[in-house]
């Protein structure tokens, strides 16, 4: 599979990874787009496909596209991605057996993954201007009861936290046909939008 360079000059200007085994993990990615902007915008995706410091990924793409094409991008000059789940895998299907094999190889160091990575997505967004949920439907292979509680307890705690969360709207529509807030994955930008 080819892979996709960042392509509207953005500079990955900062990062933090792991790994557990061979599995790799990235708790956020920080982007500074090509533009005079100082507002800071936090995306909360699903968990890293492939983007890391020099090469890009769709989900990547599409967000930066989105607001590279706006007027003035929101006057966003930085993007963070951060992530439910931190563990890469580009095929969200196979992300519960992913995370069910971390947590047999290494228990304790999961657990703590876990709490660093709620963490930093709270510090993050503490920080920033606007924070966009943007995690999506749970995958397919996923329980949905196992998934809801994790998106639960993440929305609880930016909550109590103080942080409140902006959301993509596609089509004009405002959560999927099964009520979770949109991923940008594979949609056309001209139908997307960021609403706060």
């Amino acid at each position: 599979m080819r892979k996709s360079l960042y392509k509207h000059n953005e500079k990955v200007t900062g990062f933090e990874f792991d790994n557990i085994g061979s599995v790799k993990i990235r708790y956020f990615l920080k982007i500074k787009l090509d533009n005079a902007f100082d507002k800071v915008c936090t995306f909360i995706c699903k968990n890293p496909s492939d983007a890391d410091a020099t090469v890009s990924d769709p989900t990547i793409n599409i967000l930066s596209e989105l607001l590279h094409t706006r007027e003035n991008c929101y006057e966003i000059g930085t993007i963070y991605i951060v992530n439910v789940y931190p563990f890469y895998e580009p095929n969200s299907e196979n992300l519960f057996e992913l995370l069910k094999n971390i947590n047999i190889l290494s228990p304790d160091k999961h657990r703590f993954m876990k709490t660093k990575n709620l963490g930093t997505i709270l510090r993050i967004c503490g920080e920033s201007d606007h924070v966009i949920a943007a995690w999506g439907e749970n995958p397919n292979g996923f329980p949905k009861e196992i998934y809801n509680q994790d998106i639960h307890k993440l929305e609880n705690e930016l909550r109590s936290n103080g942080i409140t969360t902006g959301h993509l709207h596609w089509k004009g529509k405002e959560l999927t046909d099964t009520g979770y807030y949109f991923h940008p994955g594979r949609k056309s930008v001209s139908d997307l939008m960021i609403k706060w």
